[in-house]
């Protein structure tokens, strides 16, 4: 029986609470989309570490505790340091190449252009109402961090990118910011559908 899983790669705690949320929502949408195979989230704290550590995480931890099952590996980061940035701070290409050489089924990549953080601000009320500010408060300008940096600062907190900040996430509308990204969601929303009918197919 061929069982098929997924793992996220991302770059922080938040990340990890938001592509579960959003894995969730998209389960939710469509009942058939993967609630019975694999799904593991894993934080390589910041984008460097995609080229240092992944490979070793697939191999160590996830194929060896997880016999028999076949992955796609989903790798989800920021666009803004490779649109920035003179000397990109990975090679794709070799990594897909080791994970592929590892076992990995299909290396699929989401990219949050330009930021995860533009992808919060999709939903700006919720936001606001998280910090408890008024509906009405101005967007502030900046970059996407930046704006979140503003917003915080306003409401007397601190926004740090990739830091765990419990019931942010949960405050936000999953549907309307999928809404506004899915053509970057797009690779992941086929993966999640595959997964299930491979999964279906077993079960008949």
């Amino acid at each position: 029986m061929d069982l098929r899983g997924i793992v996220f790669f991302v770059e922080g705690d938040t990340e990890i609470e938001f592509f579960k949320a959003l894995v969730q929502w998209l389960q939710l949408q469509e009942p058939q989309s993967g609630r019975s195979h694999r799904i593991i989230y894993r934080n390589v704290k910041g984008i460097k570490n995609f080229q240092n550590k992944i490979v070793r995480i697939f191999n160590n931890q996830i194929l060896r505790d997880n016999p028999g099952i076949t992955f796609d590996v989903v790798l989800c980061y920021d666009t803004d340091v490779f649109e920035y940035a003179r000397k990109p701070p990975v090679d794709w290409n070799l990594v897909m190449a080791d994970l592929k050489n590892a076992g990995a089924n299909r290396v699929i990549h989401i990219k949050a252009r330009y930021s995860i953080e533009d992808w919060f601000l999709k939903d700006y009320s919720g936001i606001l109402t998280f910090l408890r500010l008024p509906q009405d408060t101005p967007l502030p300008g900046g970059t996407g961090i930046q704006k979140l940096k503003s917003l915080f600062k306003k409401a007397n907190n601190v926004y740090i990118k990739g830091s765990n900040l419990k019931g942010f996430i949960q405050q936000l509308d999953m549907g309307k910011i999928i809404n506004e990204i899915t053509p970057e969601l797009k690779p992941l929303i086929q993966a999640l559908r595959m997964a299930q009918r491979q999964h279906g197919k077993n079960n008949h």
